[in-house]
């Protein structure tokens, strides 16, 4: 689970580089607000992700190896 976690967000960064190119090379004239919806979409899944991931793995890792220097 951890792994997948952290490719999503390795996908979510390739979304919103991919996305946020049109704005210096755009030759198709694809509309630029549509750029600017994925890349948000992009921005906030991958917070969102980054705080999941925060909350599930490291804080729990933290938790886990306290545990093990008090024993």
């Amino acid at each position: 689970k951890k792994y997948l976690t952290i490719f999503q967000m390795i996908q979510f960064v390739a979304v919103g580089v991919h996305s946020f190119q049109l704005f210096f090379h755009n030759p198709c004239n694809y509309p630029i607000y549509f750029s600017y919806f994925i890349g948000a979409h992009a921005v906030m899944f991958f917070v969102l992700f980054q705080i999941f991931f925060r909350k599930t793995y490291v804080v729990k890792d933290k938790k886990e190896s306290k545990k093990l220097r008090s024993s």
